[in-house]
């Protein structure tokens, strides 16, 4: 097998073509090959420019990591391995005070890190990208988050009543259960909306797991077995300004 064409004569350089690659030459050009070689389709992974592989989705996850680990910078290379051998978090928090990229943690975390159920879908995905959250939270963020509580809830569509008149009617609304509060940069807490989302599949009727944050000096207890009227009354409003959110 050739690396490096025996004579120039061989190569059809055209303008929209990158020499390098047409030459076999360049990291992104082994890597494919190694994929090709994997019997993987090098079009189903991304590779960014600091040579990290992105998969379309799980097509061969795992042999594609294997391939992506091999190219990674020897610093960021120990990250990953303490992110999937070690403490999550301390392997964030590590990374952080060795100064690497906030950019290229993310990218390393969405691509190594263990995905677990219930982590997937609220502030993303997992206990180390959970923390790298809450350690890079700018001023304004501590303070929003100290001003405002995050309530998660169980949502479905109901017939509401309403009394006009001393007449009962029943008009399109939401039924609701209790609202839970929850700490999203704490991964116990978090379970909560598991057990949520696992009683909304088996409940059916439409039912789905929502979140809203409200000011902290309006709601405070960590649960209301109660839904409070003004959210009830202005749900669909709430949810189309997304201040109510679907999880």
């Amino acid at each position: 097998m050739k690396l490096v064409p025996e004579s120039l004569n061989e190569i059809n350089f055209e303008r929209s073509q990158d020499p390098k690659r047409t030459m076999g030459l360049g990291k992104k050009v082994q890597i494919e090959k190694e994929l090709e070689e994997e019997g993987i389709d090098p079009s189903s992974v991304e590779i960014t420019d600091d040579l990290i592989l992105k998969a379309k989705g799980s097509y061969e996850s795992e042999k594609i990591q294997k391939i992506a680990i091999k190219y990674l910078r020897p610093e960021w290379k120990k990250f990953v391995e303490e992110l999937r051998e070690g403490d999550p978090k301390k392997a964030v928090e590590k990374a952080l005070e060795n100064g690497i990229e906030h950019r290229i943690i993310e990218d390393l975390i969405k691509e190594f890190g263990k995905f677990s159920e219930g982590y997937n879908k609220v502030d993303h995905k997992t206990p180390a990208w959970i923390h790298f959250k809450k350690l890079t939270r700018d001023e304004e963020k501590k303070q929003e988050d100290n001003e405002y509580n995050d309530y998660v809830f169980l949502a479905f569509k109901d017939k509401i009543p309403v009394t006009v008149n001393g007449k009962k009617y029943y008009e399109d609304g939401w039924g609701t259960e209790g609202m839970i509060k929850i700490d999203k940069y704490d991964t116990s807490s978090l379970s909560n909306v598991s057990g949520l989302k696992l009683r909304a599949r088996y409940a059916g009727g439409g039912s789905n797991v929502y979140m809203i944050s409200v000011p902290s000096d309006f709601m405070d207890k960590e649960r209301y077995d109660e839904f409070p009227d003004i959210i009830q009354q202005n749900f669909d409003e709430y949810l189309e300004r997304g201040i109510i959110k679907r999880i």
